[in-house]
């Protein structure tokens, strides 16, 4: 019953935003402005009233669904995930649809500055664990690559360089590999005369780490202070020599 109920008040706003989306994505000029204001304000109140919805029927999974469901096409709502679901309790924070959206909260803000990277554990090339926890207390990059990548390895003199000047002032640098060929990773290594910690799990972009951080290309990487907090991202070339020389401390 109280899924019909949401179909009824939903369903008909529902067609008008993908109404307003379709005239917006075929139109132009006057007739394209005024559909994209109008899938604004349709998106508005979609969300207007999934929020009264749900703190009406707080307790209830249906309303965990549909703002699973919501948040798939109204952007406002899926950038909101937590607030939404904040209003909600009991059964309503249980089963799958709960989980994937606890999940899915849990690993927003993963990567973003200020925050502090999830800890990890992979085999360095002598098969020894190594964790990010155990670089706590130094600055240190995050460096994502692979012998594959051809940027990697254009950029890989720049690391080397920046390694070299600042290794002695509280730095230090963890290779973490995109490879699925030890031979390559471990020449590769070699070859580019990179000497620090490198970890690696072979297994190219299945790798759950590189997921978990959300890589989607290389080279990637990330800035953490001695706290393990993100205070940069992505600098490359000069720019990574600058920020050390303006932050370390």
């Amino acid at each position: 019953d109280l899924y019909i109920e949401y179909m009824k008040v939903l369903t008909p706003q529902i067609e008008g935003l993908f109404g307003a989306k379709n005239v917006g994505a075929t139109a132009s000029g006057n007739t394209k402005d005024s559909a994209l204001k109008q899938v604004t304000v349709r998106e508005t109140n979609i969300s207007n009233s999934l929020a009264a919805l749900m703190k009406a029927n707080s307790q209830s999974p249906v309303s965990t669904l549909f703002l699973l469901q919501v948040a798939n096409f109204v952007p406002a709502v899926k950038d909101n995930m937590a607030t939404y679901y904040d209003v909600l309790s009991g059964a309503a924070k249980t089963g799958p649809f709960a989980d994937y959206i606890s999940k899915t909260i849990s690993t927003a803000s993963i990567g973003n500055i200020g925050t502090v990277l999830p800890d990890f554990k992979q085999n360095d090339v002598n098969g020894k664990s190594v964790s990010l926890a155990s670089f706590r207390g130094k600055y240190v990059l995050i460096d994502f690559w692979a012998s594959w990548c051809g940027p990697c390895r254009a950029e890989n003199p720049n690391v080397v360089k920046t390694y070299a000047d600042f290794k002695n002032q509280n730095f230090t640098v963890l290779g973490i590999s995109l490879d699925d060929d030890r031979d390559a990773w471990l020449q590769a290594i070699k070859d580019d005369k990179l000497t620090w910690t490198h970890v690696s799990e072979l297994k190219r972009w299945e790798s759950p780490i590189a997921n978990l951080y959300k890589i989607e290309g290389i080279p990637a990487n990330f800035l953490l202070n001695p706290e393990g907090k993100i205070i940069a991202k992505n600098l490359r070339g000069e720019q990574l020599k600058m920020f050390l020389t303006a932050n370390l401390k």
